[in-house]
């Protein structure tokens, strides 16, 4: 960590861990959801929904399709069974994509997810 004087220094991110970060925060969305899916179907609902926008904007296609087959079972079956649980969470941990890009569109990127997650 640095220290600098003056109202005009601004902290830089370094954009691709700040990816990495964010791909972990999806992770821990999908990983509440299924939880708690059991005893609070709407919330869980809810939390896969952020996750999968949040994927979405990312462009991690092989999350999104995990995040799209718990939420599929959830609307069905108003439940989520240890299959596709196990599936969400090795998928949150083996599917992280490498972050790369044009800085300022990942700028963009990380502030509506900041805002989305709270982080």
């Amino acid at each position: 960590m640095q220290f600098l004087a003056g109202q005009g220094t601004v902290a830089q991110v370094n954009q691709e861990v700040m990816g990495y970060v964010q791909q972990r925060n999806i992770a821990q969305l999908a990983s509440d959801a299924t939880k708690i899916a059991d005893k609070d179907p709407n919330k869980a609902e809810q939390l896969l929904e952020t996750a999968r926008r949040l994927t979405v904007k990312i462009g991690n296609d092989d999350m999104l399709a995990s995040l799209n087959q718990a939420s599929d079972e959830l609307r069905k079956t108003r439940k989520i069974s240890s299959n596709t649980r196990k599936t969400v969470k090795m998928g949150s941990r083996g599917k992280t994509i490498k972050m790369e890009g044009d800085i300022d569109e990942q700028s963009s990127l990380d502030e509506t997810i900041r805002n989305i997650t709270g982080t």
